[in-house]
């Protein structure tokens, strides 16, 4: 198609919503092409277009806008929308280069719905490896709620890592990942209880236990309710702050 080489970004735009879901790989080369288009709009109809394509050059072009482009809140919803059929080879991805924190967690979240275990467990080992590294408190607490948004996103699955370990064939990678999920549970537990523990870690990791326990304790539910309420502070803080901005 030529016109996915036009000089009109109007035009390139239409083409890609015209080409979505022809089966020609001359087409999908075309298209996947776009993926360096220097028009925000044409990647954006890119990423939604690509949802129709279960082929590797599809999946290498979503890759590369998640990675380039994730950081643009439209085209990351778009890459997540399409992200589907390419799951996997996203996921593998993540391991290989840094893609935007917002766009690991939609996966994330995409992963456990969709109840891909091979994603998960590619995204989830590097998450959980870097909640139990020592780090300070603001690191700290972004991969802990990086984890429990992850463990909720499992939970509203009715699934648990070690439930879906049980079922995979190559056990090896997958009881390491259990066991690590387990450790950090474990240091969380810690941190919740310890009094030195700085209050937004506390908080933090009493919140990610809500959604990693079967049964939470009352000190969990009650800490949970105190990160409801922080996060509901701080939102009240920013619509302040932007008010104030736009007087």
């Amino acid at each position: 198609m030529k016109s996915l080489q036009d000089a009109a970004d109007e035009v390139r735009e239409n083409s890609l919503q015209m080409a979505e879901g022809r089966p020609e790989q001359e087409v999908i080369a075309a298209a996947c092409l776009l993926a360096n288009d220097p028009n925000a709009k044409v990647r954006l109809q890119l990423a939604t277009t690509l949802w129709g394509w279960q082929d590797p050059v599809a999946s290498r072009a979503l890759i590369h806008l998640a990675q380039a482009s994730g950081h643009i809140e439209m085209i990351r919803a778009a890459v997540l929308s399409s992200a589907l059929p390419h799951l996997t080879a996203l996921a593998k991805a993540s391991e290989k280069a840094k893609m935007p924190d917002a766009m690991t967690d939609g996966l994330l979240q995409t992963a456990a719905g969709a109840g891909n275990a091979e994603a998960l467990s590619l995204l989830m080992a590097p998450l959980l490896d870097r909640a139990m590294a020592d780090a300070d408190v603001e690191t700290t607490v972004k991969h802990t709620t990086a984890v429990g948004s992850a463990w909720q996103a499992l939970q509203r699955k009715g699934a648990r890592l070690a439930a879906l370990a049980a079922t995979q064939t190559g056990t090896a990678d997958w009881q390491s990942l259990v066991a690590t999920e387990t450790a950090l549970a474990e240091k969380l537990r810690r941190m919740a209880d310890a009094a030195s523990t700085p209050l937004r870690v506390r908080i933090a990791a009493a919140a990610a236990l809500l959604a990693y326990d079967d049964k939470p304790s009352a000190r969990d539910r009650a800490a949970g309710d105190d990160a409801a309420r922080d996060r509901n502070c701080r939102f009240q803080d920013s619509r302040r702050s932007a008010e104030v901005q736009w007087e």
